[in-house]
């Protein structure tokens, strides 16, 4: 299994419990992944919180330094089935040019499409493929999704109204259900594998999208250590395999 995470430094599109912040968050999963071993996690950035605050570079900084590597996820987190090629290009472009000290510094040039989405046209995806290619990058798909923005709602809500016992039920169990997902994922893939023509005889890893989310941060340390520990995932930087096709 490969970790990745969406969204560094700043997740846009919900807001943070009382009293954390974006370096707060960044930093409980710099050391969930630490205390866990892990390292060479690529996090795809947006790099539209270094307009807003310069400051935020030295999350950037911070991941780098603990041994990850940083993508591009665009600079606005535009969804392309919404948006033209041309404004998506060229959010990808500003993105480019503002993680530049960043990205040079990773083993490959990882691009991320915001939520996947790699367009509702033909014309779009032609065009936008295109111009990651010009631009060098290597795209970075995802075969688990979590979903933890729909569970960080409620559980933002049961620590804004005090009921601390219930939030932390509810961390325990979509740690459990996530690591039920990511099993049930294993075992799909391994069974498309044995029947397809090729019958592919090779271990198949996989890419797990987390988000840079304050619920992620709360709970990141039990889930990895229950995938090594409990499921007998191992761990592989996204490099080794980005020649494979994501499953």
């Amino acid at each position: 299994m490969a970790f990745t995470l969406d969204d560094l430094p700043v997740f846009p599109h919900m807001p943070l419990p009382d009293g954390d912040t974006p370096q707060f968050v960044a930093a409980r999963i710099i050391d969930a992944f630490d205390r866990n071993g892990v390292s060479g996690v690529f996090a795809l950035a947006n790099s539209w919180p270094l307009d807003v605050d310069p400051k935020h570079a030295l999350i950037l900084d911070d991941w780098i330094a603990a041994g990850h590597h940083i993508g591009n996820h665009t600079h606005t987190h535009p969804l392309l089935n919404e948006t033209s090629a041309e404004d998506f290009n060229h959010d990808i472009s500003i993105a480019d040019d503002l993680l530049a000290p960043w990205i040079s510094k990773a083993p490959l040039r990882a691009f991320r499409h915001p939520l996947e989405q790699w367009g509702n046209t033909e014309e779009k995806r032609v065009a936008v493929n295109a111009h990651i290619d010009r631009l060098a990058y290597q795209s970075v798909g995802v075969t688990s999704w979590f979903y933890e923005w729909e569970w960080d709602r409620a559980w933002r809500h049961l620590l804004q109204t005090g009921r601390t016992e219930e939030a932390e039920r509810l961390k325990a169990e979509f740690s459990q259900d996530s690591n039920s997902c990511s099993c049930k994922s294993r075992v799909l893939v391994g069974q498309l594998l044995h029947v397809s023509k090729h019958r592919l005889n090779t271990s198949v890893p996989l890419i797990a999208g987390r988000l840079a989310a304050s619920f992620v941060a709360a709970f990141l340390s039990v889930f990895v250590g229950h995938a090594f520990l409990s499921e007998g995932f191992d761990f592989i930087s996204h490099e080794v395999f980005t020649d494979e096709p994501a499953c």
